[in-house]
């Protein structure tokens, strides 16, 4: 079996729009977050926005950098592979990372589910299109 061999920093930029564009339409198109936050919503802060668009993206491209360093080492790796491993990654990120705000700061159950939603289909949809188009140009070590 032959490991794909995965470019992290095509895989950044791939993965890290990907799950960037998969939540800005999951929170400015469907109105599920606005439902499960409710009068928890914050105002709309102007200026900031940009500054917290700006952070989430670099949050997701640096996912997306580990997030395929992890795909180029699994053998045989097939584009229906990666969109379940994608969306295990995704499950993984939002039990570990949305839902326990609810444990811990009262958080609203229902937008962590969202959240973990948010993550399996981001990295879902996100993982085959890294195994397909973030190829490395330059695969192994030069031979002796």
């Amino acid at each position: 079996m032959n490991h794909p061999c995965l470019s992290p920093w095509k895989g950044a930029v791939a993965g890290g729009l990907i799950a960037f564009l998969w939540g800005a339409v999951s929170w400015t198109v469907l109105p599920f977050h606005g439902w499960a936050l409710g009068p928890n919503l914050p105002p709309p802060s102007g200026g900031a926005l940009a500054r917290m668009m700006l952070t989430a993206l670099v949050l997701q491209g640096f996912g997306g950098f580990w997030w395929t360093w992890i795909l180029g080492k699994i053998p045989g790796l097939t584009l229906t592979d990666a969109a379940k491993y994608g969306a295990m990654f995704g499950l993984c990120l939002g039990a570990l990372g949305a839902l326990p705000d609810s444990v811990w700061w009262g958080a609203s159950w229902a937008n962590g589910l969202l959240e973990t939603l948010d993550s399996v289909v981001a990295w879902g949809v996100a993982s085959p299109v890294i195994a397909r188009w973030c190829q490395a140009s330059v695969c192994a070590l030069p031979k002796k």
